[in-house]
């Protein structure tokens, strides 16, 4: 198959030489097939059976198809390098948390606890741009 410009992907990690458009969702010119993106959000959506059980599957990356294709070549399959790297940095995550909330970090509190956040961020980066 030969590479075509213009070819649109959900993750720029699905590109890769541009021959393969088995993960496009459509073209520049055609714009989104909703109906692709549809059915391959739908493959990444659905619960892998491995992590069924799993009392991080909530934490964790194994909801990211670019993860799943690069580890196993499937979007729906989860490497066990992940589910191990994910059971060992939680904790980890979880402590740092944990030291800045007790210390009251201000940009930790701003970031996890302030619903606004998200808002807040989007302004202070349009107005950092300006100046």
């Amino acid at each position: 198959m030969e590479k075509e410009l213009g070819t649109l992907y959900p993750c720029v990690q699905f590109v890769g030489d541009g021959t393969d458009r088995t993960y496009s969702i459509g073209h520049v010119t055609t714009g989104i097939d909703e109906s692709v993106r549809a059915r391959l959000y739908d493959i990444n959506a659905a619960e892998k059976t491995t992590c069924e059980e799993c009392a991080i599957r909530d934490r964790c990356n194994h909801f990211c198809a670019c993860l799943n294709k690069q580890s196993t070549g499937q979007i729906d399959v989860v490497s066990p390098a992940l589910c191990a790297h994910e059971r060992a940095i939680m904790p980890v995550a979880d402590a740092l948390g944990a030291r800045l909330f007790r210390k009251r970090s201000p940009l930790f509190i701003q970031k996890h606890y302030n619903e606004m956040f998200p808002l807040i961020s989007l302004v202070e980066d349009r107005t950092a741009n300006r100046a």
